[in-house]
């Protein structure tokens, strides 16, 4: 989340800094509908597709990774 943009980021667990967060969009109903309209485009960019594709791609040069130093050792060893 974008601070600001899509959403509101708050720096701490207390009450008095979430309290803040909250009223500075609850005060402001064109701030909160900036935020939200902003928040929906802004989740639009994620999805399992995209997720999954992302992992599987990792996971694939991890593997490739992993092959080419068992074989650099077993090239070593001999």
């Amino acid at each position: 989340v974008p601070h600001g943009v899509s959403g509101l980021l708050v720096p701490g667990h207390g009450a008095e800094e979430w309290a803040d967060a909250l009223a500075a969009v609850a005060l402001r109903p064109d701030r909160r509908a900036e935020l939200g309209a902003n928040a929906v485009v802004h989740a639009r960019r994620f999805s399992w597709r995209r997720t999954t594709d992302a992992l599987l791609d990792i996971y694939a040069q991890a593997t490739s990774a992993f092959r080419q130093a068992l074989e650099l050792r077993a090239e070593v060893a001999v």
